[in-house]
């Protein structure tokens, strides 16, 4: 590699990084609106430009080298940057604008967030809504997002994290499973029912919401789930279907009305997840992410849950 070179195009590196993100040039094709000769084709000139292959092409998507993942982290970084300074730019307006990315898990959006974004946009039509589902690592997702909805992160001093919501969850099963299979009367008769599980081996982000599968157990023991689905949907879509008893945030059963499902136990609720509303300590004045965040706690409130 010729040190004495410098690149001459900073598209390459535009489309360098779109490709890395996207995992491949069909996909950066799209996000880019050009074509994929014109990709390939930037990207063959930048790597003869700095004499070092970029990527390694696999069967499937291309994969950074080396030398590309310390390329592509530099170029991140900048164009984070770079948006963090359009933003502040556009502070000067009166009335927030621009796009704001959301990151929360798949049960907040298809649950919470529906309930409210056509009225945010309304109220504020020049902010463009984008919303992220991730269940697994919302950690990382935030890094490419303005803000995101999920459980608290520890140890990050540079990040805002306001309460949102708390989900206390409880035990539901159908009228149609209960005729078929009988009521519980205490949490030990759970060893003998049809038990459906959100995560499919050990808890993640949201902690132990699978406590159907230990409560009321003996010596630490866990019940076999009869069914697995990672989806708030789906949970409660199996439960009306009768296939089973499912472990559910109450506030969310009260949106379902038409779920028609019985509460197992009122006077037991098990593990609560707390939701809050988080963002980068450099965005604390941007306010296209403190007036979301004033609606959506203006819109809870509003709803006068009351915890179990």
């Amino acid at each position: 590699m010729d040190l004495n070179k410098r690149i001459t195009d900073l598209n390459r590196l535009r489309t360098l990084h779109a490709v890395a993100k996207a995992g491949g040039v069909s996909y950066a094709a799209e996000e880019l609106g050009i074509l994929q000769p014109s990709i390939t084709r930037q990207l063959q000139a930048l790597e003869k430009e700095l004499g070092i292959p970029l990527f390694e092409r696999k069967y499937r998507g291309m994969a950074l080298t080396n030398e590309g993942s310390m390329l592509f982290e530099v170029i991140n970084n900048f164009m984070h940057d770079l948006e963090d300074t359009l933003a502040l730019m556009c502070e000067n307006e009166e009335e927030p604008q621009g796009q704001l990315r959301i990151v929360a898990t798949m049960g907040v959006i298809n649950i919470w967030m529906m309930r409210y974004v056509t009225a945010f946009m309304e109220e504020y039509p020049k902010i463009k809504i984008g919303l992220i589902g991730e269940d697994r690592d919302i950690i990382g997702r935030l890094a490419d997002c303005d803000a995101a909805i999920g459980p608290f992160i520890p140890h990050r001093e540079d990040l805002i994290q306001k309460h949102l919501l708390s989900y206390h969850l409880k035990l539901y099963a159908s009228p149609k499973y209960l005729d078929k299979f009988g009521y519980p009367k205490k949490l030990s008769d759970l060893d003998n029912h049809r038990l459906i599980a959100f995560y499919s081996d050990k808890p993640g982000i949201l902690g132990n919401v699978d406590w159907i599968l230990t409560v009321g157990c003996k010596d630490g023991k866990k019940r076999t789930p009869y069914l697995q689905v990672n989806s708030s949907i789906g949970l409660l879509q199996a439960a009306v279907n009768g296939i089973g008893i499912i472990c559910f945030g109450v506030e969310s059963i009260d949106y379902y009305q038409e779920a028609d499902l019985v509460d197992l136990f009122p006077g037991i609720s098990g593990h609560v997840v707390d939701y809050y509303y988080i963002y980068k300590e450099k965005y604390e004045k941007l306010k296209k992410i403190i007036c979301f965040y004033e609606f959506l706690k203006e819109k809870i409130g509003e709803l006068n849950i009351k915890a179990p």
